[in-house]
């Protein structure tokens, strides 16, 4: 099996083997999957409940790449949500 080569510095988690890389995703799952439920308690509180919940979906998608096609996704949406917003017609903005 194939080591990746370490050009300089300290190894990161992504060239490292196998067994440490399940480690590091083992604490990335928690670490985001933690911070996704202070987001959830954050939502009926006065607080950036909806943004800790993105924070912690952002933490999973550096190692998953599900929560990282959701946040994709979730981008998407939110820019063509913009486009329209930002294009409506004068009628539009009464109701």
């Amino acid at each position: 099996m194939n080591e990746p080569e370490i050009v300089s510095g300290s190894p990161t988690p992504r060239s490292v083997g196998w067994p440490f890389r399940w480690v590091w995703q083992i604490f990335v799952a928690i670490a985001g999957i933690l911070t996704i439920i202070v987001g959830v308690i954050l939502l009926p509180l006065p607080g950036p409940g909806s943004v800790v919940i993105f924070a912690g979906v952002g933490i999973l998608a550096t190692e998953f790449i599900w929560a990282k096609q959701l946040l994709t996704r979730v981008r998407i949406w939110f820019k063509q949500q913009s486009r329209r917003w930002k294009n409506r017609k004068p009628s539009d903005r009464t109701k």
